[in-house]
């Protein structure tokens, strides 16, 4: 009988199992003998067929781990953990949410200069207050020192640092001369004030507010100080965070919720929206009160820092050993601090000369530009800013020693270069400013010229600044 009839035989129900082993040579399992009269084996007879004995995890296997394949999808969901809906292997898999980060990923610091890396009023030089109520910009850029407290000063300066990773600059301020127990109404204050156009996204005083949460490294002496933010809105709106320093760096962050006062919007223009303040000493007109952490309130002066009265309300004005170190200063939109945004140096440099910049003092004597003589003696040219201030900018001439004539630029004297000779300049304006250019008019002594062209000089210690600061 042939191979193809016994198959067929047993197919009909004619020929036995131990007749087809006979055939092939082999004892054949029922299992085996089902594929071919068309019964359907169990998972564990074809396991057998492929010598390999298969569990749910083993096929579920996915990039390494073994899980649920839903569960691997899950795992995998982007930074604003959109909702995943089907199964995994679903052809119409969808995703809910933004796949995109809620909060950007650069542009994200609403602070200016905060690794403290722009100094273009001193270039790392200290500068003391001067006199007794102080309020101005005389540290790095952005930063407004605010000193009322009798006899006491401070001193600012930009500082290198190596002990901190990621972080080359901080902002030194120290205390060179102490003020006793602030009286009532003293206090001081270092200040970012932030234009209301560059707030918009805080969505302050719609329904809609977003929380903002702030950052930043500090060290010195040990003391207790208060961040605040306050708002230029009426009425004041406010908001504050008690911190304390040590003597090595530490990373304080506070979130703040969204502020729906319906008041509290803040205008879409170039005036200041937004104080980020530090109180670093204060009297009691500002520390008798209730400190709230993190919570927006009409703004009530002894409630600003109350954190301050450890110390009578000294701070910093302590002794004058008393210091700290402030660099990476962050403020975002949302619930969590990120890392430190870190600008390049000429992006930073241009944010800060919107409210600020600076012709000259370089340490070197330089051609400031060139001019030309009008009829009347005067010099003149027209000279474009580097970056549109914020506003028409208050200019200022540094180092106004005047040559005599004939006399050559010196450290602090101007003067011009004209026919091949040095010509004396009797004096330097600024005049019709705008927020894009300037004009420079500075007047010679000397015979020059009408019409001709002259390089006009500046010495290594005089200086052009103009400033259109909030």
């Amino acid at each position: 009988m042939s191979k193809a009839r016994i198959i067929a035989d047993y197919v009909a129900g004619g020929t036995t199992a131990a007749e087809f082993d006979v055939l092939d040579g082999l004892t054949s399992t029922t299992a085996e003998l089902n594929i071919l009269d068309g019964v359907t084996s169990t998972a564990a007879e074809l396991n057998i067929l492929d010598g390999v004995t298969s569990t749910a995890a083993e096929l579920n296997h996915v990039d390494g781990v073994t899980s649920n394949v839903q569960t691997q999808m899950n795992a995998k969901a982007p930074l604003a953990s959109p909702a995943l809906t089907g199964t995994a292997t679903a052809v119409n898999l969808t995703v809910s949410g933004d796949l995109v980060p809620s909060t950007p990923l650069s542009n994200r610091n609403m602070i200016i200069n905060g690794g403290m890396q722009i100094d273009q009023r001193n270039n790392g030089a200290l500068h003391s207050n001067e006199g007794a109520s102080d309020d101005r910009y005389r540290t790095v850029d952005r930063y407004r020192g605010v000193l009322n407290i009798g006899d006491g000063r401070l001193s600012y300066q930009q500082v290198d640092i190596t002990d901190l990773a990621g972080f080359g600059h901080a902002l030194k301020i120290d205390c060179t001369t102490t003020g006793g127990t602030p009286s009532a109404g003293e206090y001081v204050q270092i200040h970012q004030r932030i234009e209301g156009l560059n707030l918009q996204q805080m969505e302050k005083g719609y329904s809609s507010a977003k929380p903002v949460t702030v950052s930043f490294w500090v060290k010195g002496t040990a003391r207790t100080y208060v961040l605040e933010l306050r708002d230029s809105v009426s009425p004041t709106r406010t908001a504050s965070y008690q911190f304390s320093v040590t003597t090595s760096w530490v990373r304080h962050t506070a979130t703040f919720p969204g502020d729906t006062d319906t008041d509290s919007k803040i205008p879409n223009d170039n005036t200041t929206g937004l104080n980020v303040i530090f109180w670093l000493a204060a009297g009691s007109n500002y520390t008798s009160g209730t400190y709230t952490a993190t919570t927006w309130a009409d703004w009530v002066a002894v409630n600003a820092c109350t954190g301050l009265g450890a110390n009578s309300g000294k701070g910093i004005m302590e002794t004058t050993d008393d210091e700290i170190y402030i660099t990476g200063l962050q403020l975002e939109l949302g619930s969590n601090a990120t890392p430190f945004e870190h600008r390049s140096y000429g992006d930073e440099l241009a944010r800060c000369s919107r409210y600020f910049q600076k012709y000259g003092e370089d340490g070197a004597t330089s051609g400031m530009s060139l001019t030309a003589m009008n009829t009347n003696g005067q010099h003149t040219t027209r000279i474009p800013f580097n970056t549109e201030m914020r506003d028409t900018p208050t200019g200022v001439v540094i180092g106004s020693g005047i040559n005599s004539s004939g006399g050559s630029v010196t450290n602090t004297t101007w003067a011009f270069y004209h026919a091949g000779a040095w010509k004396g300049c009797s004096a330097v304006s600024i005049n019709t400013l705008t927020k894009t250019s300037f004009r420079l008019e500075p007047t010679s002594n000397d015979s020059c010229t009408s019409g001709g062209a002259s390089v006009f000089y500046g010495g290594a210690q005089t200086a052009l600044t103009f400033s259109a600061e909030l």
